[in-house]
């Protein structure tokens, strides 16, 4: 799903062979969410992001879902950092294997699956190549500050000197930002951003 859109797994669901229905059968018990993430996490790549959400219906208007508990893992796409692939071996999957939905079922990706995802890293402007970490950009930005002189010497002329003189004067071509006001303005936006995924991220 990772490599793919997206999606949901539903725990507590069971699909019908007979016509591919499927019945709200619940589960009989709900283990402990973090011991169940950190065994999913021991197959996953980190950048991978997913959340597990309990559902537990002890009242519903939906006779098939009242005193019935689920448990769901949804499952984030992020185009940045596909293909995904698992981090171990297990009896169904191999760790050197790209997975996709396809049909509803799950199988190892073919050369034009292969150039789907690869297609859909590239639009997102992200190469394979090392990311640079924040601070790198950052100590960049700085030196290229350091490049271009906040003030300039002009040469004064004036008759009243008895020998010509400079003065000091702003350089037009400055940065009328000052880098620690930038500096100040990202951490403005980060923490927006960062603010917008909590949000984004909170159960309904």
């Amino acid at each position: 799903m990772a490599n793919k859109s997206g999606g949901a797994v539903i725990f507590g669901v069971e699909e019908k062979k007979e016509d591919n229905s499927f019945n709200s059968k619940g589960l009989s018990d709900l283990n402990d969410k973090t011991d169940f993430k950190n065994k999913l996490e021991k197959y996953l790549p980190s950048q991978l992001d997913f959340e597990v959400i309990d559902f537990s219906y002890e009242e519903s208007e939906y006779p098939k879902l009242k005193g019935k508990r689920f448990r769901v893992v949804i499952i984030e796409y992020n185009p940045r950092y596909i293909p995904f692939l698992p981090k171990k071996d297990s009896d169904k999957i191999k760790r050197s294997h790209i997975f996709i939905r396809h049909n509803n079922s799950t199988i190892n990706a073919e050369y034009e699956h292969l150039q789907d995802i690869l297609n859909r890293r590239v639009e997102t402007t992200y190469s394979s190549t090392t990311e640079m970490s924040l601070a790198e950009h950052l100590a960049q930005l700085k030196e290229l500050y350091s490049m271009i002189q906040k003030n300039q010497l002009g040469l004064n002329l004036g008759l009243h000197f008895l020998e010509n003189t400079y003065l000091t004067q702003k350089n037009p071509y400055y940065p009328k930002e000052e880098y620690d006001a930038f500096i100040s303005r990202m951490i403005s936006v980060k923490k927006e951003v960062i603010e917008a995924i909590i949000l984004r991220k909170e159960p309904l």
